[in-house]
């Protein structure tokens, strides 16, 4: 097993006994028996059309580089999510990059640098919420959870800095590339130069201002969906929380699935729940419960879209997982499908 694998399902066992180590198992079974199951319908389709707007996102993101059928672009946004779900390690993100290299025909490392910035325009996005939260939600979070917050935003700034860098700064970033592969083998730091060209490549959208700014807009619409659903899935328990409370405990629950843990964030999503719902008065054991229905409800959808995806493009899980298990990238150009091992 490898090690980043270990960490995760040790991080999930630590989050899960933190979770469920006051919780009253009696008080945990009567509420997921009286919880209204019927808004899981609406959930599955807004998870879905979640997925939809990710994919416009995704559309003008990679413009710059291709014309991308919209129908790929879903197939593949499907694919990485569910990916993300069953794999460790995010390896979703591998997956995405794999498939619409494929079957757009570009660089996969160039398409990857196009999801790198997709999860730039996820992170301000949800800084956005966090900022509308504090000012006009009226709580006030603790100070651990404070600086977990300005830590993501001084994150999310400097890697929008290094990326911008590698965009307009090109000549300097090779330069410093150069000297920093001097003393590795000629085809490894040849290997090297050319993986950051194509992944420059990927940030063409840097420099078109009308398709960062329908991006930008595309973000809040990938993220209203998921937010209604966390709305949905506390109200559907009794938990009468305004909607910025929903919003907060989403922003908990977005922030805390970064934290590396078991496929499909098991553990995490849990935690997170009793913590941003116990802000609000909520009891862990009502937390608890709400957590697991909504992470159903989440999940499932998701994991159904993908797989079906993956069949219609002609794909085996089996396969898929095989290529993104080391966590590389395969240019275009080789023979290996995602039905066969890697050599």
């Amino acid at each position: 097993m490898k090690k980043r694998t270990l960490i995760g399902l040790l991080v999930s066992a630590v989050l899960l006994y933190l979770a469920f180590r006051k919780v009253d198992a009696r008080l945990l079974a009567e509420s997921l028996a009286r919880a209204e199951y019927i808004w899981l319908v609406p959930a599955f389709f807004l998870m879905l059309i979640s997925i939809v707007f990710r994919a416009l996102r995704w559309k003008y993101l990679i413009r710059p580089i291709t014309e991308a059928e919209f129908f790929h672009l879903f197939s593949a946004s499907a694919i990485g999510l569910m990916a993300n779900n069953l794999l460790p390690a995010r390896l979703g993100e591998i997956a995405r990059a794999w498939v619409i290299g494929e079957k757009a025909g570009i660089s996969k490392t160039a398409s990857f640098a196009t999801i790198v910035v997709e999860r730039i325009f996820d992170g301000f996005t949800m800084i956005f919420f966090l900022v509308v939260v504090l000012l006009f939600g009226e709580l006030d979070f603790p100070a651990p959870m404070r600086k977990v917050v300005y830590a993501a935003v001084v994150f999310y700034i400097l890697a929008l800095v290094f990326l911008a860098m590698l965009r307009f700064k090109r000549d300097k970033v090779f330069a410093i590339a150069k000297v920093l592969t001097a003393r590795l083998p000629a085809g490894a730091a040849a290997k090297i130069t050319n993986l950051l060209g194509s992944f420059v490549e990927g940030l063409a959208v840097l420099k078109r201002p009308r398709d960062i700014a329908a991006a930008g807009l595309l973000s809040f619409l990938v993220w209203i969906p998921n937010i209604i659903v966390m709305h949905l899935m506390i109200r559907s328990f009794g938990v009468d929380i305004p909607v910025l409370a929903s919003i907060t405990v989403f922003i908990i629950v977005t922030f805390g699935i970064m934290i590396p843990s078991a496929p499909g964030f098991v553990g995490t999503v849990q935690y997170c729940f009793v913590i941003g719902l116990g802000l609000f008065g909520v009891a862990e054991s009502k937390a608890l419960s709400i957590s697991i229905v909504y992470h159903a409800g989440v999940f499932i959808p998701i994991t159904a879209a993908g797989l079906f995806c993956l069949a219609r493009e002609g794909m085996s899980f089996s396969g898929l997982k095989a290529l993104v298990k080391e966590g590389e990238i395969t240019e275009v150009g080789s023979k290996q499908t995602p039905s066969e091992k890697p050599r």
